[in-house]
This record gives C-alpha cells, sequence and structure tokens, in this order.
C-alpha cells in the first residue's frame, strides 16, 4: 500500500515516475488485447448511475499511461477494496463503481498481477 512508504508528493512529474519502484510486488506491461480490454473498461463501459463506492481508498494499484517516447502521460491509483481510484489531473475516463471493480479485478489477474492486498488473497 503507498500510504505506507510514500506519503506525501506526487506520483509523476515530467513524464517521470515519482514512485520508489523497490516497493512494487508486480509490474506487467499490457498485451494488446488486454490493452483494448482496459480501454474499454476505463472509455467505453458505463457504471450504473446507482452505482457506489466506499472511502477507504488505500490504493494498491497504478495504471500507468505512456506516449510513443515512453514518457508517463497519465495515471490512475485505484482500490480494488473500496472500488475508489485517483487520477492524473485532466485525465478523464468512464468512472466505476463496484458493480464493475470485479472486472478491472479479473483484467489485472489476467495481466498477471498476483497482490491485491495485505488482507485479501484474489490470486487464485
Amino acid at each position: 500500500m503507498r500510504f505506507k512508504w510514500h506519503e506525501k508528493g506526487g506520483i509523476i512529474e515530467k513524464g517521470e515516475l515519482l514512485l520508489d519502484s523497490s516497493h512494487f510486488i508486480d509490474r506487467v506491461i499490457l498485451n494488446a488485447e488486454l490493452t483494448e480490454k482496459l480501454y474499454h473498461f476505463l472509455f467505453v463501459e458505463e457504471s450504473d448511475p446507482e452505482g457506489y463506492s466506499w472511502m477507504c481508498f488505500l490504493p494498491r494499484h497504478l495504471i500507468l499511461f505512456y506516449d510513443t517516447k515512453e514518457k508517463i502521460i497519465a495515471f490512475l491509483e485505484v482500490c480494488l477494496s473500496c472500488a475508489t481510484s485517483a487520477e492524473s489531473e485532466g485525465f478523464k475516463y468512464n468512472i466505476f463503481f463496484t458493480d464493475r471493480i470485479d472486472k478491472l479485478a479479473d483484467i489485472f489477474k489476467e495481466a498477471g498481477i498476483t497482490y491485491f492486498g495485505e488482507n485479501e488473497d484474489l490470486r487464485q
């Protein structure tokens, strides 16, 4: 959980990651199929307007978006436990609530992510 080792400060600056990557448990690069699934999840599908999220926000997942020069242009930090997220300024996506959070977890699993939280074991 990022708040244990990076409490203050930004996540990216001038296209570079400010987080200490030695704390990362999993790092994956999406193939074309998973990129399309994530794109569809974030920008095409919409959550039920009656959906909800909780407010624990203990983010354990970070999605970085790169340009063709491998500079980070945006990020999305996600807490799967409460279906809450934080994003870089100006980054627009379809908000998601608990009604779709399992689908995002499935995309992460399919990508090879194995860590889902200290008290959760979704590695099956």
